[in-house]
């Protein structure tokens, strides 16, 4: 529900304060997050990134820039560009 007025932090601070699990919840989610992206960036090559990225956001092509989506891979557009010439051509 939208509250005139109430910025989303506020509202999220609010809510802190009524449930504090959710802090620890959404602290160890923050955390999972952040290792397993790391994680990949060492265990996974930069095609199984993109493909990982596409899986779990299959329309991200039409909303996100292709230069955005190779930094956010940790990849250059340039390599980014030849990762979706070989997923086109084989």
């Amino acid at each position: 529900m939208d509250c005139p007025g109430v910025s989303p932090s506020e509202r999220l601070t609010a809510l802190y304060g009524q449930q504090p699990d959710i802090v620890r919840i959404n602290a160890k989610q923050l955390f999972l997050q952040t290792c397993s992206r790391y994680l990949d960036r060492y265990r996974l090559t930069p095609e199984e990134r993109y493909l990982q990225l596409l899986e779990r956001c299959p329309g991200i092509l039409q909303s996100v820039p292709l230069k955005e989506i190779a930094s956010y891979r940790m990849i250059t557009p340039t390599h980014l560009s030849r990762i979706r010439r070989k997923q086109l051509f084989g």
